[in-house]
Formats: structure tokens, sequence, C-alpha cells
């Protein structure tokens, strides 16, 4: 019976349902469709971010260019960055820190704790990160908008005059109750008479004089309980009052030569060239809409009242400015190869005499609370934060929230006159049912998101993405974990779902331009990710997913695919373990390295497992495979006793309680270990290995179970499994490559163990010097002599030596007793 290859992972189904190349139970191996099943890629020791143990911890991956590379960890109101590259403690300066603690990052909001790792989220967009706190709610400040210079006043502006006019105005108190009118009566333009205020003239046409005189008859006047003050310039009076006041104008043509300017106005035509320094005033358009309507303030050319310009302007008095307080936070790269976190509230720090300045989110700029209202995530939380086309986006409640185009911290449209394609977008789904948004994946030119129990696609349904053209489709119903995001890879989405005890993934891709699928890819496993999924990490290079799961959280499972053309050629569960002592909080890929957050006795460490095809340590034909691995030079100290005969390696790390360590030449010699005696940060090595390149780390152990071997035949097109007669498993075999090392455990039923070890040693080979690492290919036949259903057959590995596994064949007797005829 041949298998051709070990790579199809774990199968719970049945043995007669599995395909050949599925086992019963798969640690610690990686299925390889280049080099075949092989013993899984080492852990490398990165740092110990904290001697504290704290129980849960959010992780975010900052990868900024090729040589600088960041893990981020947030926990108990702390924040802290490593250098993945030196393994180096970045220094994080706080702008919001108060006794040791961020008020941000506390995972405790309105009363209520939760975990880091659910509540916090983050994007890295060059040189910032945007870190969200999901349970914290999005506030407005107290601070408003400006108002004009003077609280109660009026325009009037004199368009033009004509003889035998009468201009009046009429001022008085707020209701009008006591009023005064001043009048300007233009003659029949017949006298020559000096300009005086009851002499008729031709030059009192001039708009210029005549609001000169109507301007000096009202300052200082005092009507009813309001005493005003007017001042001219040109054509227009600025007129105000000390309380508020009521006025109106005629002019003795319907208005049409006299405007009056208070509080609002028609149309944008009628304002003047001429009006006091941020005079506001509210354009009103259709009297019968609101949405149409926007404000405008003037700005002199440098004088208190005069020629200027009007420009849009928000409506004065509201509050216009978001809360940087409660708005996601900033993690800056700055100048010095350090970082500082901090609000973006415009707020300045200083480098080497240089001085920055940190962005701040837009204030309103234009229009009202109806024309322009704030981002629909004020007074509610933020979900998710991301970036797309050019955008900075936010989820909540039912929305999606982009910025204005280029401009990542303006959530407020710049003018309410036209609608830009820039403008800043918010819409809401459509669906029948309360669709909570908790996740938005860019993913090509379209935007997929995820609420609890369904999906939807986001995009322009016309050309470029506009607030015009942004919409929402709902396109599947899946559930989906909230708290964990989906990862996208390639061309497709993972996204993680619970069965009741159990945890699966699903697979969503496009099947053509409208429909999407999701497909369950832990069909054959229904029962294999052991309680509620924590964290997911893909790698599109090396085709993985990993998964970290509550159910077991010293373990990661392992996703492990490859497509020829349409078509899935593998799909392949199995799980790495990390000991016991191993408590992962975070996982993620930076390039093809797995940056793993794990708390341990002693702290929180970041370890490091590298996943490529062809791995091999420099200047070596292999890889060492030690968990927690370092050489000699990461030692932090090292000494030789000729007393004792032992050099003692002092570890950046403690030894884990029931682990076994080792310590091998990177020449391939094992060198004799000792820990009697010792602290539990060192280990001992027999002989003067001080000057010796060395690796030093944890043992592991790869285990492959094969699924019982089942003899098929011949139907039809396929082949179904023989259930007559007695079969009897006599010899199996193994094909290997590049291989040092491994043991087959043969265990029948109700009889005793047998071990069959391969060693790479060839009697009177001269490879087998002490000092020389042989690897070699070849076939390993060992018996097995029982029923198949009745025999587990094992492959293990226990050393830090390289095994690679291409296929494997089992002979098997047959007989039967009868034959079946067809008549």
């Amino acid at each position: 019976m041949p298998i051709p290859n070990l790579i199809g992972g774990v199968s719970q189904q049945p043995a007669s349902l599995r395909y050949e190349t599925q086992c019963q139970e798969q640690e610690n191996a990686y299925p390889s469709v280049i080099e075949g099943l092989h013993k899984r890629h080492p852990t490398e020791h990165v740092k110990l971010i904290d001697s504290a143990a704290p129980s849960d911890v959010f992780v975010h991956e900052a990868n900024r260019d090729t040589d600088e590379q960041y893990i981020v960890t947030i926990y108990d109101g702390t924040i802290k960055v490593v250098d993945t590259k030196t393994g180096a403690t970045k220094n994080v300066v706080s702008g919001v820190e108060a006794n040791g603690s961020i008020a941000y990052l506390d995972d405790t909001q309105d009363g209520e704790t939760y975990n880091s790792n659910e509540i916090f989220q983050a994007v890295t967009v060059a040189d910032y990160t945007y870190i969200v706190n999901k349970k914290k709610t999005v506030a407005l400040t107290s601070n408003t908008s400006a108002t004009s210079s003077a609280t109660h006043e009026a325009l009037i502006f004199l368009k033009q005059s004509d003889y035998n006019l009468t201009h009046t105005i009429t001022i008085g108190n707020a209701d009008g109750s006591t009023v005064a009118d001043y009048d300007f009566a233009v003659g029949e333009g017949t006298s020559s008479a000096a300009f005086s205020a009851n002499v008729d003239s031709k030059d009192r046409v001039d708009t210029t004089q005549i609001m000169t005189q109507l301007a000096s008859d009202m300052t200082g006047d005092t009507v009813g309980s309001v005493t005003f003050t007017a001042s001219s310039s040109g054509p227009v009076i600025w007129l105000r009052g000390d309380a508020a006041f009521s006025i109106t104008v005629s002019d003795g043509r319907g208005n049409q030569f006299m405007t009056l300017i208070k509080d609002s106005v028609q149309e944008f035509i009628d304002l003047p060239t001429v009006a006091p320094n941020n005079f506001k005033v509210k354009v009103d358009g259709n009297p019968t809409e609101t949405i149409d309507d926007y404000y405008v303030s003037f700005t002199t050319n440098g004088s208190t009242f005069g020629e200027g310009i009007w420009s849009e302007c928000a409506a004065p008095g509201i509050n216009d400015e978001l809360d940087p307080a409660t708005m996601p936070h900033l993690l800056i790269r700055t100048a010095d190869g350090n970082f500082r976190f901090d609000k973006a509230d415009g707020g300045t720090y200083t480098i080497d005499a240089t001085t920055y300045t940190i962005p701040v989110w837009t204030k309103q700029l234009a229009g009202d609370k109806t024309t322009n209202p704030d981002p629909t995530f004020v007074g509610s939380t933020i979900n998710d934060i991301f970036f797309f086309k050019n955008r900075l986006g936010f989820l909540t409640g039912e929305n999606v929230v982009l910025s204005e185009s280029g401009e990542f911290f303006n959530f407020y449209r710049t003018t309410v006159v036209d609608l830009l394609d820039t403008a800043p977008i918010d819409v809401a789904s459509t669906h029948k049912r309360v669709a909570l948004l908790r996740h938005a994946i860019p993913f090509s030119d379209r935007l997929i998101l995820f609420s609890d129990d369904a999906q939807f696609v986001f995009e322009g349904s016309v050309g470029t993405l506009s607030p015009k053209t942004a919409v929402i489709t709902r396109t599947t119903d899946f559930e989906c974990l909230p708290n964990v995001s989906p990862e996208p890879n390639g061309s497709s989405i993972f996204f993680p779902f619970t069965t009741g005890e159990f945890s699966g993934v699903r697979e969503y891709f496009p099947k053509d331009d409208t429909l999407f699928e999701a497909v369950d890819l832990t069909l054959q496993v229904p029962n294999y990710i052991q309680g509620s999924i924590l964290d997911t990490a893909t790698s599109l290079h090396e085709k993985v997913l990993f998964v970290l799961s509550s159910g077991e959280t010293s373990s990661l499972y392992l996703y492990k695919f490859y497509n020829k053309g349409e078509s899935r050629v593998q799909s392949s569960w199995s799980k790495y373990t990390f000991g016991s002592d191993a408590d992962i909080k975070g996982i993620g890929f930076i390039d093809s390295s797995l940056y793993i957050v794990v708390k341990r006795s002693e702290g929180l460490f970041i370890e490091k497992m590298t996943i490529e095809s062809g791995l091999l340590d420099t200047s070596s034909e292999y890889l060492t495979l030690l968990d927690r691995r370092i050489d000699n030079s990461q030692a932090t100290a090292i000494s030789y006793s000729s007393a004792t005969d032992y050099t003692t390696y002092t570890l950046p790390y403690n030894r884990a309680s029931g682990r076994t360590y080792s310590v091998y030449g990177k020449d391939g010699v094992e060198y004799k270990t000792s820990t009697d005696g010792l602290t539990a940060n060192k280990i001992n090595v027999r002989g003067d290995t001080s000057s010796t390149n060395v690796w030093i780390g944890e043992d592991f152990t790869m285990l492959y179970t094969f699924s019982n071997p089942v003899l098929r035949s011949q139907s039809g097109k396929g082949r179904s499994p023989i259930t007559e007669g007695r079969q009897q498993v006599r010899y199996g075999s193994i094909n290997f490559s590049d291989t040092r090392f491994f043991n087959v455990h043969v265990t029948p039923l109700y009889r005793d163990e047998s071990i069959h070890p391969y060693s790479g040693m060839v009697l009177n080979a001269g490879s087998n010097l002490m000092d020389n690492l042989k690897l070699d290919d070849g076939t390993f036949r060992f018996p097995v002599y029982s029923e198949p259903k009745q025999v587990t057959i094992q492959i293990k590995n226990d050393t830090p030596f390289p095994s690679k596994f291409v296929s494997a064949e089992f002979e098997i007797s047959y007989a039967t007793r009868s034959q079946r005829f067809s008549g």
C-alpha cells in the first residue's frame, strides 16, 4: 500500500475515508510540498520583555521597512516596542502618562475590565502607528467654533441710491417694543448747495456719504434698553448693540438697494466686499431646505473694518473639535530612532534641538451639525482601524467612516457648498438585521467587512471611490469571531468561527466579480482546535496559517496549504507544541518570521520562528533544531573551571521545569551537559568549550502517527476499502532525504512497543566520525506484523538533527475464504 507523501496533515475522519497522505496525529512537523515532511523549524530567543507576568497582551507587528521592524505590546496600561533585528527594547516617551500608566491604554473602561488582546487594534503607516481602544467612547471637546468679534451686530449694505428716495433704518429692543427710525431722504438733484443732512443735493446719491451720515446719526444712541455703536466703511454700516436688538431697513424700492445682513442672508451675492474682520453670517440658499445652508466669515485686508474676502466657515458657537484624549493615539517613530506615544493634539516635542509637531485631528471648518454632521463614531466606540485607498478608516456600529483622501486626520467636509470626491465618507450597512461591523480587510480594490454573522463588500459603485459612489453590499452570512481579526492571504481571507467547545477557520474568496464563497477549512478536523481562537497569523510566501486557541495556549495549530492552478492540492492541519511552561499571548508574521509573544514562569518573552524552505544555519549543511535557541554569543556569561572541567553558560532566560536542554557544536558535535547544583539560568558542558561556537536550546520532539493502513481495491473510477478477509501489515518502508536521525515506534494492540532507530550510521563508513554529521537519503524498512486496525505506527525525532520524509509504503498480506461473483 503506497503512501505518495506524508504532507496531508491530520484527519479526524475514519481511516477508511481519509486520503492516504493524511495521518492520525502530527506534532512539530512541517509538511512542505518541496522538501516533504520534516521536523519543524526551531524557535529563537529574541528578548525578555518584562519580568512581570501579564495575564493578557495585545501584540502588533510594525513593519516600517526592510531595515526597521518592531513588535509592539500593550498590557497593564503600558506600551513596549522591541526591535526584531537587534532584540533591543526601544525607548518609548509618553506624552500622556500619569503615575506610570497611560489612561487610553487602560483595559478598564466604564467600570468594566477587558482583555488587552480584545480591546486594542492598530495599523502602521510609515512612521505612525495608530492605536485604538475599542471600548473608549469618542467625544467632542467643550471648545466651540469662533463667533463674530461682536456678540450683537448687523451690517447694512447700500448697494446704490437714487433721487427722491428715503432710506430708513429702524432699530430697537429685541422684542421690538421700542424702536427708532433713522431716515435719509435723497432730493431731486436740483440744488447745488453743500452736503448736509437737511439739504437736497445730487451728491447725496453717493452711497458712502449716505451711510456715513446714517452711522453718525445712530452711534451712541440708546433705544429702549439698548445702546448702539455704528461705524461705516464705504457703502456699509457696522451696527453693534450692547444687548440683543431688532432691526429692519427699507429703501423705497422693495429693498433692492439696501440689504440687511444680520444672522443670515438669502444668497451669497447679497454680501458686500466691505465688512468687519471675522464677521460671520449664514447663507440660507433655498428657504424650504436646510441642507444647502452654509456659513461664511469675512477677512479684511489688514484692517478692523474694510475691504476683504468672504470664505466658508463653521457655524459660530458649535462644538467643532474631536477630543484627542478619546480618539486613536499615535505611536510615532521619532528622528532619534526611538518612539513617542501621544494623542494627536498638535503638541510639540524636541529632539537634538529640533522641534517636531504632532498631527492634530482637524476641526470642523465648514457648515453646521446638519450640513456637516459629526462623524458617526462621535458618541460611540471604534471597532476597527485600517488604511484604504489613501484614507484612514474606522468601523463604528454599522458604519464605515473614511477620512478625507490624503488627509488622515480630517473626518469633516472642508466645504458644504459642494460634495467633493475627496471628502470624508460615512456610510451605513444596509442589512435587514442590525449588523455591527467588527473587522475591515482591504482586499484588491474593495474593502471586505465582517460583522458577527455576515460579510459585506464596501466599494465605489461607479469608478473612483467617493462619497457619491460609496456603497456597502451584503455578500454572505457566516459567523465570525468579533475579537479576532481575519487574515488576508493573497487572493483569499481566513476568518475564525466557533462550533461549541471547538473552533474552525473559513477561507473567504471571490467566485466572480460579485459573488463570494466561504469554505470551511477545518471540515476534516471539526474537533481539533480546542476552545475559542485567540489570534491568527499568516504568511503568503510560505502559505501557512497559525492559530492560537484558548484550549491549549502552549501550542499553535498550523494550517499548510498549496494551490496548483484552481485546485488546492494540499490542505494540512497539524500542531506545534512548546511545553507546559509556555503560555502564548500573541503571534504575528513579519516577512517569513513568526514572532511569538509568550508568557513563561519568569516573565514575558518574544521568540521567533523563521519559516523558509531550505533554511540552513550559516556555514552549515543543516539547521540545528532546538527551541529558544541561542548561540554562544548570546550567552550572558561563559566561564571555564579547570577544577571541575566544566564550562558554564549563563542563559538569557531560565530553563523551564520538566524540559531538557542541550548544547551542540555548530559542527554537529553533541556535548555532555549537566545542571546539577546550578541556578535555573545556567548549564554546564564537560570540557573547555569557552572558545567553541555552539548552539544552546530546549529539546522538542517531532511526532507523526500514521493512519491505520487501509487496503483498497479498484472500484469503477475510484478505490474502495477492502473489508473482507484477513489482513496483516508485515513491513513498513519510509523513504527519506537529508536525514540524520529518527525512530519508528510500532505498538500492536495488547503487545509491547518495539522501537526501530535510524541514526544515519553505516557500518564501517568513513562518515561515522564523531565530528562529522552525515545527512543521508534512502529507505528505512521495519517490521510490523499486526492487523491494520490493531497497531499504532509512529515516527519520532527527539534530537536537534534534521529528518525529512518523502513517502512511505506498507506491505499487507491479504487472505479471504470467499470470492464474490456477479451472476
